[in-house]
């Protein structure tokens, strides 16, 4: 369970709307911010990223607009960049530690960057996923140490068998709030992969 949601009722994910776990989390660690940071990593189309960011933004509750915050980097050096490449800059992003809340307390403070999926998950908007509205969700924590017997014998995914890959494709319209709501809890991620080419829908 969440520290954020550790003294709400028992089955408090299950009967919340995925606004209200957002808003919660805000209210308990005294955030002003949500939202997902986008890397835009194709140029030469500015019609159909309006129209990806259109879709991305369809379903974002209204309770929580004047807080939703995307960061949308658009930078031509950024061009075809690997998901790797955007993980290592989305790991250096300057404004992690400018957004915690002053005067929250260290132990809040150790949850907060795990708990938040503002500063452990980012979105890599490639071609691919511009012309299919469903970008590539990428998961900027450690990567998934477990070995399994199987990973062995899966597809290769850009020169990995591993099971996980340490990425996934979402459904646009299912990241914000769905999918952010539920990257809440560190344990969501085991639960929900979907490893390529298959996609996450919420």
């Amino acid at each position: 369970m969440s520290l954020a949601f550790a003294d709400k009722r028992p089955g408090y994910f299950s009967n919340t709307k995925p606004a209200e776990r957002v808003e919660d989390l805000l209210k308990f660690y005294g955030l002003a911010k949500w939202g997902f940071i986008v890397y835009r990593c194709t140029y030469g189309g500015d019609a159909r990223w309006a129209r990806f960011m259109t879709r991305l933004n369809t379903r974002k509750d209204h309770l929580l607009r004047e807080v939703y915050h995307k960061p949308k980097l658009e930078d031509l050096s950024l061009d075809g960049a690997t998901r790797d490449g955007i993980r290592r800059r989305f790991r250096e992003w300057e404004n992690f530690k400018a957004e915690i809340p002053n005067g929250l307390d260290e132990f809040k403070e150790q949850f907060l960057m795990r708990e938040n999926p503002r500063y452990n998950s980012c979105i890599h908007v490639d071609s691919d996923a511009m012309e299919s509205v469903t970008p590539r969700f990428r998961r900027t924590g450690r990567t998934n140490d477990r070995l399994h017997n199987y990973d062995e014998s899966e597809p290769e995914v850009e020169g990995s068998r591993l099971y996980d890959v340490g990425w996934m494709m979402v459904d646009a319209t299912s990241l914000v709030p769905a999918a952010y709501s539920t990257f809440i809890k560190s344990s969501s991620w085991d639960r929900l992969y979907c490893r390529p080419p298959k996609i996450l829908e919420r």
